[in-house]
């Protein structure tokens, strides 16, 4: 795996700027902004120089600004976690051990329409969840019947642990379901008997996170692909790209049952290990091509 900074984004591909100074072209660019640093794969090819429309100007600037970034220490706390939600919109909250949230961003177009106008910074996850949840619905993202979201935590190791994990999932899980009730429906407590949203975990190593950034999804969807992938349901990279893990799951049950006990039960070192033997995969299948594509020549 490679990793560089954006500096063009295109429709079909984006491209990158190693830290050894190389222009790469990365397919897919719809989950890219201008100055993020992805991860990609070693197969991506590299930019002619004649090719290479972006400034030099500009170029220098995230050069210095991508190598200051692996150099110096960063300004503020670190992210100790990242939260993803799945609902149809995918958005990532970046959370530091405080819980307050330092990142928001969204991983596909509906996302982009749910994060628009939400102020982030600095304030307490389970506002920003809640401010989610209630863009969501005015965008007409919750259907009338009970909507499901499926939260994804990855925890830095470094900077927190499993109680803080745990703790944070609960937080959010509250405030999804607490925002999704309309103020009409709420009782004298101020809460809902039949609250309108059903919420699934998945508790996965960080790893997912550049995992599904190559594979263009968000770290809920490829976490549900692995697991779904593993019990031999036909679900694929390219249905879960254009439609929700609430329709990929609902000819299966729905969410919680196409998760089941595997969603609480599978540790991160066995989502690791689901992610290692789909690269293998992924390896052998380039490695077949190749060697097909020899043999016709």
């Amino acid at each position: 795996m490679n990793r560089g900074v954006v500096l063009e984004v295109k429709r079909r591909y984006c491209v990158v700027l190693t830290p050894d100074g190389a222009y790469v072209k990365v397919p897919g660019a719809a989950n890219h902004n201008v100055g993020e640093e992805i991860v990609f794969e070693r197969t991506a090819r590299r930019v002619p120089r004649a090719a290479r429309l972006v400034s030099s100007g500009i170029a220098a600037a995230l050069v210095l600004a991508f190598v200051l970034a692996n150099i110096m220490p960063r300004g503020g706390p670190p992210v100790a976690a990242y939260v993803a939600m799945d609902i149809n919109p995918s958005v990532e909250i970046g959370v530091t051990l405080e819980h307050k949230v330092i990142e928001l961003r969204a991983l596909n177009e509906d996302g982009e329409r749910v994060v628009r106008g939400i102020t982030y910074k600095k304030r307490p996850v389970a506002e920003v969840a809640a401010a989610i949840i209630d863009h969501a619905a005015a965008e007409h993202y919750l259907p009338e019947q009970a909507a499901e979201v499926l939260v994804t935590s990855m925890v830095m190791a470094k900077h927190a642990d499993d109680a803080f994990e745990q703790k944070l999932v609960e937080e959010v899980d509250r405030a999804i379901v607490e925002a999704a009730v309309p103020a009409a429906d709420k009782g004298d407590d101020g809460t809902a008997a039949a609250p309108p949203v059903e919420v699934a975990h998945v508790k996965a190593p960080v790893s997912l996170r550049d995992s599904a950034k190559e594979s263009g999804v968000s770290p809920g969807k490829l976490a549900f692909y692995l697991l779904a992938e593993e019990k031999g349901l036909p679900v694929t990279i390219d249905e879960l790209k254009s439609t929700s893990i609430r329709q990929a799951a609902e000819p299966y049950g729905g969410i919680e049952h196409v998760l089941g006990k595997d969603a609480e039960e599978c540790s991160k070192q066995e989502h690791a290990d689901l992610l290692e033997k789909r690269e293998a995969e992924k390896q052998a299948a380039k490695a077949k091509q190749e060697a097909e594509r020899k043999v016709m020549q």
